[in-house]
């Protein structure tokens, strides 16, 4: 008889230190300090679609003082398959600041159909522009963009841009 309530103490017990003892993911602030002096980035790109290649031109871009008030980008928390990723990078390359972009080739267009209902429509774009207007990490001295191929590590660099 003591056994059984052993048991039933003691099981609960031991699984529940397991589990406040196994791993934790840590959580990192993404967030960008913002300083006296911060800055803002424009600068745009094309993205065009060869095939299996995936070429992105700088068109310009600018820097100047001031503080994103509004994230209205087409920033994703969780990037698929051919999205883009977007990475401030410090002198050395090292990795300070990430955003996701979601896939500048496919546009979504909503029209009216024959039975006057709003139907969506996928569109594959060959090329697109790709607008973006950041919060400059004050470390920051490249920018690169990467297209995520499968998960958010595997990826291929499509452009590093230096910040001036």
């Amino acid at each position: 008889m003591k056994r059984p309530f052993t048991f039933k103490v003691l099981f609960p017990l031991v699984l529940l230190f397991l589990v406040a003892c196994g791993g934790h993911k840590q959580v990192t602030n993404n967030t960008i300090p913002i300083t006296k002096n911060a800055k803002l980035l424009f600068i745009n790109y094309t993205i065009e679609d060869q095939g299996e290649l995936k070429v992105v031109k700088l068109i310009n871009k600018k820097i100047t003082d001031g503080v994103v008030k509004i994230k209205k980008h087409n920033f994703v928390s969780e990037p698929k398959t051919n999205d883009i990723k977007c990475v401030q990078l410090d002198k050395n390359h090292k990795e300070i600041h990430v955003d996701y972009l979601s896939n500048p080739l496919i546009k979504f267009t909503e029209s009216l159909n024959d039975s006057l209902q709003f139907s969506r429509q996928k569109q594959v774009l060959k090329k697109a522009p790709i607008s973006l207007k950041l919060q400059l990490h004050p470390n920051a001295h490249y920018l690169s963009l990467f297209l995520i191929t499968k998960g958010k590590r595997n990826t291929n660099e499509l452009i590093t841009t230096k910040l001036n």
